[in-house]
């Protein structure tokens, strides 16, 4: 369940996958997403899975905070759980 009280199997059209630890699998899933959606761990001052998607050329939503809000575009930053559903 997500902070806004939402998991993503209930969001239409979202798919919630794992690479299971295989990077020829993460690369294949990362080559058919629409975007990504930064992972936000307190104390976290980057994401290695903003930088994999930033590669293969995907827009990346993510909270307006230290590191991504200097690196992603201002209009996929979001400030509150409401806007991030």
């Amino acid at each position: 369940m997500g902070r806004a009280g939402v998991s993503a199997g209930s969001l239409d059209g979202v798919t919630v996958a794992s690479d299971r630890g295989d990077r020829v699998r993460y690369r294949n899933l990362l080559a058919g997403a629409h975007f990504g959606i930064a992972p936000f761990r307190p104390g976290c001052p980057w994401s290695m899975s903003v930088v994999d998607c930033q590669g293969m050329g995907l827009p990346v939503i993510a909270p307006r905070t230290g590191w991504l809000a200097e690196h992603i575009d201002d209009d996929l930053l979001f400030d509150t759980d409401d806007q991030a559903v």
